[in-house]
């Protein structure tokens, strides 16, 4: 059996939510301590702190209350020097079923004329073999507290949005997505690869953007020579705002729920949104409001740490990904 043949594309990303026409809404309870799931982190973020990180891994750190910390573990740090690396860490005190546990990992940078579908494939299929590992390394600690239940890994498009180049559309992240996934899982050793065909461990292949979630369901069955699936209908706004500041006001208080929420029931959002005419009206409107909200608590934070040293990456690539992960794309 074929491990690609058992992940699902679900309708949520890692922290639960979906963004759709009817805009932001929890399709998915938030990982729970038998669900690991994946941080697309930037380089330089890891190895110089996760205060300002944007997009995904910015409402992930908030999620695992990290997004003020002045450094990553150092285990993260020493494990994660270069792209497609990645290192399981687990976020929090108290018991393991009260923990955060988090595969970080750092997509290549694809980037234009660079490479063809081939190249880009093999160029990402390391990150996804190495998520497995973490992935494995994971299931081994939390199997003898599973107690029956499934062992979770909540896996996303690794090098989505301006991590992706060329590829970064619905039509073109689908395939490649699911290329490189079933590539690194053919990296892995039949014995690694048999532990994933397991009873009791699942892999869910989380798709936040509701304008992606077609192309993902319809590579995904191309690559299992399945039938191409039916599209599904986005839900509708339930109701229009009267005025562009009721909208922004109804996604800030939406969105402070979310960042207030306890740990357990929290939900962020999730990053590298595709070009903004591919994103919905909604959807974009949505993404200015976080934008502009992120961008005063970087403020407030900048203010509170006037004293401490610069927390973002000084050599000029770094500061290109910390530009870069701050585009506007949600998730949880």
């Amino acid at each position: 059996m074929d491990v690609l043949s058992k992940i699902p594309i679900v309708r949520y990303g890692v922290l639960g939510t979906h963004l759709g026409r009817a805009g932001l809404e929890t399709q998915a309870p938030p990982p729970d301590g038998l669900t690991a799931f994946v941080d697309p982190a930037g380089l330089g973020f890891i190895q110089h702190g996760p205060r300002g990180a944007g997009g995904a891994s910015g409402f992930i750190y908030k999620h695992i209350r990290i997004n003020r910390a002045a450094s990553f573990p150092d285990g993260v740090k020493e494990a994660i020097t270069e792209e497609c690396h990645a290192k399981y860490h687990a976020y929090g005190d108290g018991e393991a079923s009260e923990q955060h546990h988090v595969i970080h990992t750092v997509g290549p940078r694809l980037g234009f004329g660079q490479h063809s579908f081939e190249e880009a494939t093999a160029a990402l299929a390391p990150a996804y073999q190495n998520v497995m590992l973490e992935f494995l390394a994971f299931v081994a600690a939390a199997a003898a507290r599973a107690d029956g239940k499934p062992v979770t890994l909540r896996l996303l498009p690794i090098s989505g949005g301006i991590f992706a180049g060329e590829y970064n559309s619905p039509e073109l992240i689908a395939p490649l997505s699911v290329a490189a996934l079933r590539a690194g899982l053919e990296l892995l050793p039949p014995a690694q690869r048999a532990s994933l065909l397991a009873d009791g461990v699942a892999i869910e292949l989380c798709v936040f953007m509701g304008n992606e979630l077609h192309e993902f369901r319809k590579a995904m069955a191309q690559a299992r020579g399945e039938p191409e699936p039916e599209p599904e209908p986005e839900p509708e706004p339930e109701s229009e705002p009267e005025s562009e500041e009721e909208e922004k006001a109804a996604a800030d208080a939406e969105n402070g729920a979310l960042a207030a929420a306890p740990a357990a029931s929290a939900a962020g959002a999730e990053a590298e949104a595709p070009p903004a005419e591919e994103v919905v009206p909604a959807a974009a409107e949505a993404a200015e409001a976080k934008e502009a909200k992120e961008a005063k608590e970087g403020a407030d934070d900048a203010q509170e740490d006037a004293a401490a040293p610069a927390d973002a990456p000084a050599d000029a690539e770094a500061a290109a990904e910390e530009n870069d992960a701050k585009r506007p794309r949600l998730e949880e």
